[in-house]
């Protein structure tokens, strides 16, 4: 039966302030000269959409922004991406989360937030079993920054979907609170893709770093594929009973490694909601992370299926139809 989506991202939406380049000394010094200041739509959720939706998916994003000048921006560049905006909530109460973020030459970038912008409020609520079936796929991203969802309400979110017969994925961040795998433990059985950063991995992990290792205590946990996001060194990911290391397709340094791992994450989901083996997600999710740092903004950049597909040739790997 033909769905609403193909995959609906719940998560972050953000409008991102950006400046470049911020030298790592900023603090030491009395003025920097910037070569660009850009204001521009990111979010971990708002990320993965724009990018499936390039990829040519049908994806609808459930985010929370107020009714102020950057919530109204994020839903014209939802719009102008062509992602469904049906399920973003939006309050006058609340202040749509505008980040600053410092991108280094390097292109690493550090960023500064409100804690109490609208995306505190996202909660499993909001989405109920008839939307939620409407979708094949769902991808929950920001996890760890999601108060009202992180926990044993992400669990049961991810159960209801499965239920309902839909797919799932999750991306996280940087756990502020500590508390790190109990915060996902109850959800990881009915997650079907976990694509961490490496480092956060390893945070949910002791402090191991070996991926054999982290696959080990990951396939324990349940999930049914897992994969490490690795920056320059690329990314592992195995559906444990078989195991890719691949490689970063990005040529020669980075602009702005902002919204890399959600490409990533994009990529991956695409070529899963497609039907492609394991090599083929993690060509295409390399291609299109390799797309959105080349460019200044967290997906700017996104390329075309089209695009992702010839540059995955030119480095030797084959992405279907």
């Amino acid at each position: 039966m033909e769905k609403r989506y193909d995959v609906l991202c719940v998560g972050h939406g953000s409008c991102d302030v950006l400046l470049r380049p911020v030298d790592p000394d900023v603090m030491e010094k009395d003025a920097i000269a910037l070569e660009s200041v850009v204001t521009a739509s990111g979010g971990d959720a708002l990320n993965g959409s724009v990018n499936m939706a390039r990829l040519g998916l049908k994806v609808g994003i459930m985010c929370c922004i107020g009714y102020d000048s950057f919530g109204d921006q994020v839903m014209l560049e939802l719009t102008r991406a062509g992602v469904d905006t049906a399920c973003v909530q939006r309050s006058q109460a609340w202040q749509t989360n505008s980040p600053f973020l410092l991108v280094e030459p390097s292109g690493e970038r550090h960023i500064l937030s409100f804690n109490g912008g609208a995306n505190q409020n996202l909660c499993p609520e909001m989405l109920d079993d008839a939307t939620l079936a409407e979708a094949r796929h769902l991808h929950v991203v920001s996890v760890n920054m999601l108060p009202k969802l992180d926990g044993a309400p992400l669990a049961d979110l991810l159960r209801r979907a499965h239920a309902l017969g839909v797919t799932t994925s999750m991306d996280v961040t940087h756990d502020r609170t500590g508390r790190w795998l109990e915060n996902i433990r109850e959800a990881l059985p009915h997650c079907d893709i976990f694509l961490p950063s490496h480092y956060e991995a390893a945070q949910y992990c002791g402090g191991e770093t070996d991926p054999q290792k982290l696959k080990a205590v990951f396939q324990d946990l349940g999930v049914k594929i897992f994969g490490l996001k690795m920056g320059a060194e690329g990314a592992f990911v195995t559906d444990f009973t078989q195991d890719i290391m691949m490689p970063s397709f990005c040529a020669g340094a980075p602009v702005d490694t902002t919204g890399g791992g959600d490409a990533f994450c994009a990529g991956f989901v695409t070529g899963f909601v497609k039907g492609y083996g394991l090599e083929a997600c993690a060509a295409l999710g390399a291609a299109q992370a390799a797309s959105v740092i080349a460019c200044v903004g967290a997906n700017r950049g996104a390329g075309t299926f089209a695009m992702a597909k010839e540059l995955a040739a030119s480095r030797g790997y084959t992405i279907g139809v």
